[in-house]
């Protein structure tokens, strides 16, 4: 347990209603009800919003207050951003000043709130706990770039540099971001990948052998995914033709698409238009949680082509469920996906590698089952919760952080 007076800084809102009940995304309710499990004195800077009971997908936070909430103006286009620059920085001041301990991440948009704690840092005494889980701001791995996706770069890159070396401590979600951020800098730092799997979500090892001895038939693969161009939804469209090609006097495959996003409907286009070996639904996103790992159960392997060199959860979920991944090789992914034994790898933008893949798994049960089977090894273990736990130990042996409370209720 972590005592000392604790601020969260993020750009993720939270909604009140007329009652002062506490509503979230129902993912950042189960990150931030862990938090709120070991950090007794929490407070959460972020933007704070009327319920709205229309909107979808929340979930009430029922161990937090309004009282420990210091509200920021939400970013709602780029006329807010700049309306808002003074009264945030402001807010965000008030809220580190009274705090021992300030924690903040490389995320949210237009900025990151780190960039007010990196002007503020000079001036105040707080223990600043910097974590660096995506690089949205990143240019492409490949491709061509935009003269806004250059400058993206190159300022968020040199800014959030000076907040993770300015930090007391840095939590990365896997090592390639050390690597950029810090180099060969290993102190006061720990790799902890993101998990959202719960300990009651992870397949046992008979249900799996029991599973594993039902799937026969057409290869079924699920590309789960936010269907947007950073995670290769037009990777994985592109190789549809030319995995046909691959499957002239083979048995069909079944490949699923879910997920929203701007790129939903050109999913939806491709799908009413294809007609040939390669049988392709649109699937309705699902809760995540229980419906979701359970629609995973129905699938030999999962396909990510993700562009950036973020780590997604997806790998995680997936290897939970005995399921293995057909990959991009990028920096995160490969840190948790070992080619040929618990996935398979492929590199960025590259429908051709992805299709022959694809069509050398279609007739190799064999290698699918004892990589599905060696992908549920791996993950025992990696848990929601234990992240959670190392955290905390990392937090409390760096910190020098009371263990019990000096004031007791």
């Amino acid at each position: 347990m972590i005592y000392e007076n604790y601020t969260l800084i993020l750009k993720i809102p939270v909604f009140i209603d007329n009652d002062g009940v506490i509503y979230t995304d129902a993912l950042w309710e189960i990150d931030l009800s862990e938090h709120l499990k070991y950090i007794k004195k929490l407070r959460l800077c972020c933007p704070v919003l009327p319920f709205d009971r229309e909107k979808s997908g929340l979930k009430r936070v029922a161990m937090l207050s309004r009282t420990q909430l210091s509200p920021l103006k939400a970013d709602l286009g780029w006329l807010s951003v700049v309306r808002n620059i003074l009264p945030n920085f402001w807010r965000v001041w008030q809220a580190a000043r009274g705090a021992v301990i300030v924690h903040s991440g490389g995320a949210g948009w237009a900025f990151p709130p780190s960039y007010y704690l990196l002007l503020l840092r000079p001036f105040m005494a707080f223990k600043w706990i910097m974590v660096i889980e995506s690089s949205f701001w990143m240019k492409p791995a490949t491709g061509p770039v935009t003269l806004r996706q250059q400058i993206s770069h190159v300022i968020n890159g040199f800014l959030l540099r000076r907040c993770v070396r300015n930090a007391d401590l840095r939590i990365f979600t896997q090592d390639w971001y050390r690597q950029f951020f810090l180099g060969s800098d290993r102190s006061a730092t720990l790799i902890a990948p993101a998990v959202w799997v719960n300990e009651g979500d992870v397949l046992p090892r008979v249900r799996h052998i029991e599973l594993l001895g039902k799937k026969t038939g057409p290869l079924r693969l699920l590309f789960p995914a936010r269907l947007v161009a950073d995670k290769g939804v037009e990777t994985v469209l592109a190789a549809v033709p030319l995995l046909e090609q691959n499957l002239v006097g083979k048995e069909p495959i079944e490949l699923d698409i879910i997920g929203d996003g701007p790129l939903a409907d050109l999913c939806r286009r491709f799908v009413a238009a294809h007609r040939g070996n390669v049988h392709l639904r649109c699937l309705e996103s699902v809760p995540y949680g229980e419906f979701f790992f359970r629609l995973l159960r129905e699938y030999d392997a999962i396909i990510i082509a993700n562009r950036q060199a973020e780590q997604p959860r997806i790998v995680f979920d997936a290897f939970s469920q005995g399921v293995t991944s057909i990959a991009t090789r990028t920096s995160g992914i490969a840190e948790i996906v070992t080619d040929g034994e618990t996935g398979m790898l492929y590199p960025i933008d590259d429908p051709e590698a992805l299709a022959d893949i694809i069509a050398d798994l279609s007739t190799d049960r064999t290698t699918l089952a004892t990589m599905s089977t060696n992908a549920l090894a791996f993950v025992s273990g990696w848990t929601h919760q234990n992240m959670h736990k190392t955290r905390e130990a990392f937090l409390v042996k760096h910190l020098m952080l009371s263990m019990r409370d000096p004031a007791p209720d």
